[in-house]
């Protein structure tokens, strides 16, 4: 080091303070970047520049929570249990997660790194176990809160996964807990995150503000008790809650919500304690966001989508010096996020059918937020200074953010939007079922009254995930179980969100498209969703081809043709195909589009892959997903060619993983599908990867389903009439149908 850089480096410490400097110099260690966050969060720096405001409630005006029978019974069942901290996380089964509750186990993996915490004293020293003596402070104010609403309150295990039993560390920073399960089967950090994230919450509000609601009292303890438990035992910036900004995106929209559904009701009482705490977290969790944001330059992700609804959340809520800064710049990412994660026939651009539930719903409440906003608010919006935003992603000046922003929305992205809906609608078939192609993470952003049914001892053993814990409870009387595969509330949000026909608000849905148009102050878009004109294609010559394998799905006997009714749907850019009549649904994967911008981390290996029903019943579907990281060798099974109804040559993967935990996510982009042909009941899929080409054609025949598989290599045709099904993640069971197939 010269005597220059020496005096520059001098120069430069000597204007930040000691504070400061200490925790810039130990962070330079790793070993010791803990220490530095202790140093910097006990001399308070760290929050200096936090966001310091009031939570402005009364966004959710009008809630109608009148329910019908079968509403009730589900209400109620979900909140008796929420009481009870008891959760059905990602499979896990109504179970209990608590300070020293034995885990049932992952497949066997069961781990018992636990606190044994037996006794929750009401002076907190309990807390000395979980978070660090920098943080005892913040922790016991919010205990002592706890005692005086409800004394014999026990607290929840946020850094648990209640599957497996291992435990994360809220005295570890956020960027130090995903390296803690490294190599450790059967951990999910999902199942943690989906506890954190508190979507059961604004259910507990509704269940508060039904009429005559006998224990409406108690309720509303148990939400102000969760949030004040979340916030004494997860420091801003600590444990596994803040692995990822999106989980605080999440966490922080479903407490708002939660607690303004209280408001609207008139059962959110001044609490100056409550909310004072609950404002200085929220202040600081929104500065941590905005410094740890999921952003890359020329990457986008839903991580990075729900990181900024997140921010949409607080910022109509949260009255700081910045609001109309953070309004900007959430509604500048937003804009980008649309462009550049939607494809023009409205195909989430993740390679998945649930995520693509999973990111519209979150961007139509973001659109719903920025619709609320007035003329005024927006001609505001346009005049601000965006060049001293303190935060490490700059804010984008854009043109369009101003007083005419609605009508730039609707005439920008009105359209891909209103056909993200059209997908989901053209795709749905029965009550609820969608085709699973691609990764189902089972995700919600808000769920104020989820779709789902009781399910019988029948069904519930059925599913192996549950084989341990029927036999710790036995079968209970009633098992609710969520449906994870419905896209049935995003038309229903449409309906509210866009004034178009194609859509219509569904009863099934009403809560969730209240919350939406409350949250847009009762306006929406005027947009308009024409069906995207397709060139027409000439019929390929087949014959070229050296292998062919032809296989028959007969139908039952019927007075009514297959093809009855026939329509054929084409999504040419998402790549998703389907054959349906009054009989016949049949879904075709391609989901491999070129123009996604980031690495397939969603995609399976599925293309050419079916789901076929007929009359209503399922024929062939699609495997699931089952689980992510806990197991990796169950992850690829579910994900890998041979576990779909597709032809495959010689067990190659159609798309090759890139070994180790990378794999896990992230495939070589090798496949390349093409739509070949299309008529009123045909339709022929071409794809290519490396050196080999498969042909698939889909013909609807009067009484039968005719697959036709073409090849330049010997290959085989895979139909799973029988196999291990996931419809939900975190769930699997034996599934098997019965119908007659012919080989020809």
């Amino acid at each position: 080091m010269t005597w220059d850089s020496l005096k520059s480096l001098i120069l430069y410490a000597s204007k930040i303070p000691l504070p400061n400097l200490i925790e810039k110099i130990l962070y330079t260690i790793p070993e010791r970047r803990h220490i530095a966050r202790y140093v910097g969060d006990v001399l308070e720096n760290r929050w200096d520049g936090a966001p310091k405001g009031t939570l402005h409630w009364g966004h959710i005006k009008s809630l109608d929570t009148s329910l019908n029978p079968n509403e009730q019974k589900t209400l109620d069942f979900l909140t008796t249990r929420y009481m009870d901290h008891r959760f059905d996380i990602l499979g896990s089964g109504w179970v209990t997660n608590r300070y020293g509750t034995e885990a049932l186990g992952m497949e066997g993996h069961v781990y018992h790194n636990h606190l044994p915490i037996e006794v929750h004293d009401s002076d907190g020293k309990w807390l000395e176990q979980v978070v660090t003596g920098v943080h005892l402070g913040d922790a016991g104010e919010a205990w002592q809160l706890i005692q005086s609403m409800h004394p014999g309150y026990l607290p929840i295990d946020w850094q648990r996964d209640i599957k497996s039993g291992f435990r994360w560390d809220a005295k570890l920073p956020f960027d130090q807990q995903m390296k803690l399960y490294r190599n450790k089967p059967g951990v999910d950090v999902k199942v943690a995150w989906d506890l954190g994230h508190f979507v059961h919450l604004p259910q507990m509000a509704l269940a508060a503000s039904i009429p005559e609601q006998q224990k409406a009292g108690d309720i509303i303890a148990e939400i102000k008790c969760q949030i004040l438990d979340f916030i004494a035992t997860n420091p801003v910036g600590m444990g596994v809650n803040y692995a990822y900004s999106l989980e605080i995106g999440f966490r922080s929209a479903n407490w708002l919500i939660a607690l303004d559904v209280l408001h609207g009701a008139g059962h959110l009482k001044e609490s100056e304690d409550f909310e004072r705490l609950v404002n200085r977290y929220l202040g600081r969790s929104l500065h941590h966001m905005l410094e740890n944001l999921e952003y890359r330059e020329g990457l986008y992700s839903n991580h990075y989508l729900g990181d900024i609804v997140g921010l949409l959340f607080i910022a109509r809520y949260y009255e700081f010096d910045r609001k109309d800064q953070l309004l900007y710049f959430a509604i500048s990412e937003l804009l980008d996020c649309i462009g550049k994660q939607y494809f023009e026939d409205g195909g989430f651009f993740e390679g998945s059918t649930s995520y693509h539930r999973f990111a519209t719903e979150m961007t139509y409440y973001g659109l719903a937020i920025i619709r609320g906003l007035s003329r005024e608010d927006l001609g505001r919006l346009a005049l601000i200074n965006t060049s001293d935003w303190p935060y490490p992603v700059k804010i984008k000046k854009k043109d369009c953010i101003g007083p005419d922003l609605h009508n730039f929305i609707e005439s920008a992205y009105g359209q891909k939007l209103c056909r993200a809906a059209k997908l989901s609608l053209d795709f749905s078939h029965g009550d609820s079922d969608f085709p699973q192609f691609g990764d189902n993470d089972s995700a919600r952003f808000l769920a104020l009254l989820p779709k789902g049914d009781f399910i019988g001892a029948d069904q519930l053993r059925d599913y192996h995930n549950l084989d341990r814990y029927l036999d710790k409870y036995g079968v209970e009387e009633s098992y609710w179980k969520q449906d994870h595969t419905t896209h049935g509330h995003i038309v229903a949000m449409a309906g509210s969100l866009f004034r178009e026909a194609s859509f219509k608000e569904d009863s099934v849905y009403r809560l969730d498209c209240l919350i939406l148009k409350n949250l847009a102050a009762n306006q929406s878009y005027l947009v308009s969703c024409p069906i995207a004109k397709l060139p027409s294609y000439s019929k390929p010559d087949l014959k070229r081809f050296s292998y062919k394998l032809v296989h028959s799905i007969n139908a039952p006997t019927s007075d009514k043709d297959l093809r009855s009714g026939m329509a054929t749907i084409i999504y040419p850019e998402m790549q998703m195909y389907a054959l349906r009549s009054d009989r016949v649904f049949l879904a075709i994967s391609g989901l491999s589009n070129r123009g996604m911008l980031h690495r397939w981390t969603h995609v399976h290996n599925d293309a050419l892959g079916v789901e076929l029903y007929i009359d209503g019943r399922a024929i062939l579907k699609d495997p699931g997903t089952y689980c992510y990281t806990a197991l990796p060798e169950r992850r690829k099974y579910f994900r890998n060619t041979a576990a779909h109804n597709l032809p495959m040559i010689d067990g190659q993967e159609q798309n090759r993983d890139l070994g180790g935990s990378l794999g896990l996510f992230n495939l070589r982009r090798d496949a390349r599908v093409q739509l070949e042909y299309y008529s009123e009941h045909e339709i022929i899929v071409s794809l290519r990867f490396r050196k080999y080409h498969l042909v698939r054609q889909v013909e609807i025949q009067k009484e039968a389903v005719i697959f036709t598989d073409y090849s330049n290599h010997p290959f085989t045709s895979i139909f799973h009439h029988q196999a291990e099904i996931s419809d939900a993640y975190g769930y699997v069971q034996n599934w098997e149908a019965s119908i007659k197939a012919t080989k020809k």
